[in-house]
């Protein structure tokens, strides 16, 4: 049985792409996401049972839930990765939500004294945060910003179609730190860096 959330957490952001939670379909039992399943090319609701940590997903369109099967042994009981192994990882993590959100323009990602730029496919190497902004923190991860990822951190992306304003990068960015025992502080409008909980 599965019983590292970390791990599982993990799964899903790797089996499923764009997934959001949706915290107003929660329950004690079950806890509820939405996003696609690439081998199905379509959209996907999913959700994991709290108690036995399984997860199960199906199409919006179905009303059976069809229980995901995973290599049970590789994710019990996961060690805890190495400090820069858990930067790079985070770095990752929020450099795929950035991409998800389209808001991955403008921006740049340090970590381990490398650095994600948008428009790049490789990191940058040898590269230190406190040549570029102020107030960082070398030993953790720390994002510099303009344009739509400024305003998803600051504002949250207004829609004048719905009048509402969306803040899923804000909230998504948020609740995946916090999985890693991590939370930014948003330095000024430009920038946000991270530190332990």
């Amino acid at each position: 049985m599965i019983r590292n959330m970390e791990a599982l957490h993990d799964y899903l952001y790797e089996r499923f792409s764009s997934i959001e939670e949706l915290e107003f379909m929660d329950t004690d039992h079950f806890k509820y996401y939405v996003g696609n399943d690439p081998g199905m090319d379509e959209p996907v609701q999913v959700k994991i049972d709290r108690k036995s940590m399984k997860i199960y997903y199906r199409s919006p369109a179905d009303d059976t839930w069809i229980e995901e099967q995973m290599d049970a042994p590789a994710f019990a009981d996961t060690p805890k990765p190495e400090h820069r192994e858990l930067m790079e990882m985070i770095a990752d993590k929020l450099k795929v939500i950035f991409i998800a959100g389209d808001v991955w323009h403008d921006a740049t990602i340090f970590f381990n004294g490398q650095a994600y730029k948008s428009g790049q496919a490789e990191a940058d190497e040898y590269v230190n945060p406190t040549d570029y902004v102020a107030y960082c923190n070398p030993e953790t991860v720390t994002v510099t910003y303009e344009g739509r990822l400024n305003r998803a951190m600051n504002e949250g992306e207004y829609n004048p179609d719905t009048g509402l304003t969306d803040w899923t990068v804000y909230v998504n960015a948020q609740k995946m730190l916090e999985s890693y025992g991590y939370y930014f502080s948003l330095i000024n409008n430009f920038s946000f860096t991270i530190y332990p909980i």
